[in-house]
């Protein structure tokens, strides 16, 4: 029951979007407005972020390439989302 919610969740027909990961297709959801402070008061520091199922990205690293139609994002981190199954990367401009 909680994959096919998953499926759901990362369903391209809806918020997920297709990209690669060292040119291996991934599904997944791409926050690429995602803001929070980070130092202080009135200091704030754009984080990318995308989020998807853990068992598609094993071949993923930190340093590893995501690729959004051309947009290329580097891998600085994946840590388990708190959902279980679900991983969460934080990307930076490559």
């Amino acid at each position: 029951m909680f994959s096919e919610d998953l499926a759901a969740l990362f369903d391209t027909d809806d918020l997920a979007v297709a990209v690669k990961i060292d040119g291996k297709p991934v599904t997944g959801i791409l926050l690429d407005n995602h803001y929070e402070v980070s130092m202080g008061p009135g200091v704030e520091a754009r984080q990318v972020l995308f989020i998807c199922e853990q068992a598609g990205i094993t071949h993923a690293a930190n340093g590893s390439v995501l690729d959004k139609g051309g947009k290329l994002y580097a891998i600085a981190s994946i840590r388990a989302h708190g959902f279980p199954g679900v991983a969460e990367i934080e990307l930076v401009d490559a």
